[in-house]
């Protein structure tokens, strides 16, 4: 069986097409890539906010090569903040849940932008829902690697 990921911080169950409203409700992603979907398991905005000198910052993360269509291959995230990459890591990752779906009776459309990186949908309930302690630990026995750009320094 062929899977589809998608994660968030926090169990909405977003995932509930008995709701009256639920086909007026945003869409939502998912991705073949397990890494791809816990990249995206991440702090409040909020707390991604650091101030250096006088100056605000945000923790965020980038994906080399997206353009290109080559990172889901490479695997390689660019995260950028301050002091280390670990320290980083630390302020923007967070637990979260991974939702697993059987791609064959995934309702979504690829997205041509995402060169079948993505699918979006409105009505699949998952598989299975899984609690992510610590999605930094789960990437990297995935494969992931992390490259850190220290973004105080000008």
């Amino acid at each position: 069986m062929q899977k589809l990921y998608k994660a968030t911080r926090k169990n909405k169950k977003i995932f509930n097409p008995h709701k009256s409203n639920y086909s007026k409700r945003k869409i939502n992603h998912a991705t073949p890539y397990k890494w791809l979907a816990l990249a995206t398991v991440a702090v409040s905005p909020k707390k991604k906010i650091f101030i250096h000198n006088g100056k605000k910052y945000y923790y965020t993360i980038s994906f080399p090569y997206c353009m290109k269509g080559y990172f889901y291959k490479n695997k390689i995230i660019h995260i950028y903040g301050k002091k280390s990459l670990e320290h980083s890591l630390k302020k923007f990752y967070c637990s979260g849940y991974i939702y697993t779906f059987d791609k064959n009776r995934f309702s979504g459309k690829f997205r041509k932008k995402c060169k079948n990186m993505e699918v979006s949908f409105n009505d699949e309930i998952p598989l299975k829902i899984e609690y992510i302690e610590d999605p930094v630990k789960e990437m990297r026995k995935l494969g992931v690697t992390f490259e850190f750009v220290d973004i105080t320094k000008e």
